[in-house]
């Protein structure tokens, strides 16, 4: 998330009793220990008596002064508010790296169940997921343990994706969040699913293709009836690549397509074999 606070004080709490440091910038933000304490469990940790942090606190005759030097700024900010339910000036905006970085933020202190209703708001900003969108919000899914939310926009990303899953977690996961083994199941699955998809397309032309039959040299009347087989095979893998060039799948590429229009396409296909379409809705369908 862009840091756009200045390093001048930011007052969550006015009668707040901590004066958060946040990041190489030092940024100032008064808060409350109870308020953060009630949303996250490492707020409540760092405060009890068991800690040096909350012993400290409770000597301190002024505003205690907390160092939060690994943290971003605004990030803090924004889970300061929310865990203060103070949202004035939040940004709701569908921006999908703010979301991802107040999920990180979030993760680390443990704040998911005090942030449930602020971050059902703001995913709902995301009414047209983008390919990137979706990667995020399965990164917010995870990390929040929403298993259907995971398996609904892991399932948008393996079909959407196109350029390799080693490369897709590049983009998506830049920080390393999550488990690889997340992307490289997604890409052996992206795999299967794009070998299925050319089988079936190309099985009609593969079925078709004359001339792999032996000709006994003593009927003629084979040549005949091969040669008019071959006639009726050319015409319809003509009308099979027809459709396919129609419906935008010829050459059959796969790796390249987003999988949610080639379903769609093959809804409309007329050859009944190929509109089964491999079980791929039932893989790839919510």
């Amino acid at each position: 998330m862009a840091d756009d606070t200045s390093t001048k004080l930011v007052i969550v709490d006015p009668s707040g009793d901590v004066l958060l440091i946040v990041g190489p910038q030092k940024q100032e933000v008064q808060v409350s220990s109870k308020g953060l304490s009630l949303g996250s469990k490492v707020f409540q940790a760092m405060f009890s008596q068991h800690y040096n942090e909350g012993t400290e606190l409770r000597a301190s005759e002024q505003l205690y002064r907390l160092p939060l030097p690994d943290d971003e700024p605004q990030n803090m900010i924004t889970l300061c508010k929310v865990l203060h339910v103070n949202h004035e000036g939040l940004d709701l905006s569908a921006d999908i790296e703010k979301l991802k970085a107040f999920a990180i933020i979030a993760d680390k202190y443990g704040c998911f169940a005090a942030s449930s209703f602020f971050l059902t708001v703001w995913k709902s900003k995301f009414a047209a997921p983008t390919t990137l969108d979706h990667g995020g919000l399965m990164m917010l899914a995870y990390l929040s343990n929403d298993a259907l939310a995971f398996r609904y926009h892991s399932q948008r990303l393996l079909s959407r994706w196109n350029g390799g899953f080693q490369h897709c977690q590049t983009v998506i996961d830049a920080t390393e969040t999550l488990p690889k083994e997340i992307f490289a199941l997604l890409g052996t699955r992206r795999s299967e699913l794009e070998q299925r998809l050319a089988l079936v397309l190309m099985n009609p032309i593969t079925r078709l293709l004359p001339c792999n039959s032996t000709i006994s040299p003593r009927k003629s009347s084979e040549h005949s009836e091969m040669g008019a087989a071959c006639m009726c095979g050319a015409s319809k893998i003509y009308a099979h690549l027809r459709n396919l060039n129609l419906l935008k799948l010829w050459p059959v590429e796969p790796s390249g397509w987003d999988l949610d229009e080639c379903l769609k396409s093959l809804s409309e296909f007329p050859e009944r074999d190929v509109k089964g379409e491999l079980g791929l809705r039932k893989d790839l369908s919510p």
